[in-house]
């Protein structure tokens, strides 16, 4: 996954189990064979919230499937990113 400061996300991935998890807390703008583009926004964060996924585990999931050269970084996300969460 390669988040953005603007909030926006790409998940290198065909995976429809990956669309679905992040379906669950982004908002997708369209999936194409290989890339998956969506973004973070305050609607998909809440109604993640209400179903039960709390912040902070939206925040581990991101720092797990983070592209290496982002996970190579300190810290793995946008700090703008993690606070708005």
């Amino acid at each position: 996954l390669i988040i953005e400061t603007n909030f926006r996300l790409y998940a290198h991935s065909s995976s429809e189990l990956r669309a679905r998890v992040l379906r669950s807390f982004a908002l997708l703008s369209y999936q194409l064979p290989g890339l998956i583009v969506g973004s973070l926004t305050r609607t998909s964060i809440q109604h993640a919230v209400d179903s039960g996924v709390d912040a902070a585990a939206i925040v581990a999931y991101l720092e797990r499937n983070a592209h290496p050269l982002m996970a190579a970084q300190t810290p793995v996300l946008p700090e703008t990113v993690v606070n708005q969460i």
